[in-house]
């Protein structure tokens, strides 16, 4: 006989209830089980990297959970409540509260933060830096001290965007 599972985020396998929630600790809603979608040969799942649930399909490109994506940054900068901004190998981001540009979102509600205030690079050899914007006022911190050229980051280095926004450096092996 064949029971119906469902996998809630937290990824607990129950047989399939009406309420289709998990009915273990965390009582989060749950998705059909799919055998299939495992990793063959007893592999382990993929853990994402920012939220930590395991994700079973190895097609799946963001997590179910946090919608991040799966695959690991080189370097993230949580700013907390704001949100994060995360850069992988070989990507340029600027950052700021244009709406071109792709975190914008992160930096909305700070208002003596830029439009575009600084540049976070990561190189394919694993460094990460940050660049103010040249002419910009409001300044750019790392570890409480305002930098006017390229800034290597490192992890736990404490990043600061004009007054107010803070945020702490992840970086991935």
């Amino acid at each position: 006989m064949t029971r119906a599972l469902m996998r809630c985020a937290n990824g607990h396998v129950t047989p399939l209830l009406p309420t289709r929630t998990c009915p273990g600790p965390c009582n989060l809603p749950a998705r059909p089980h799919d055998p299939e979608a495992e990793p063959a040969g007893g592999a382990a799942a993929r853990e994402c990297w920012s939220c930590g649930r395991e994700e079973f399909d190895a097609t799946a490109a963001d997590c179910v959970s946090c919608g991040k994506s799966l695959t690991t940054p080189l370097a993230s900068i949580d700013f907390g409540a704001a949100g994060s901004v995360e850069i992988w190998p070989g990507e340029v981001r600027m950052l700021g509260r244009d709406d071109e540009t792709p975190d914008h979102q992160v930096f909305a509600s700070t208002p003596n933060v830029h439009r575009q205030h600084a540049i976070l690079r990561a190189e394919p050899d694993g460094t990460v830096t940050i660049e103010p914007v040249p002419g910009k006022a409001n300044g750019t911190f790392v570890n409480d001290e305002e930098i006017t050229g390229v800034y290597r980051l490192h992890a736990q280095y404490q990043v600061r965007l004009a007054r107010d926004l803070r945020g702490t450096v992840r970086i991935w092996p």
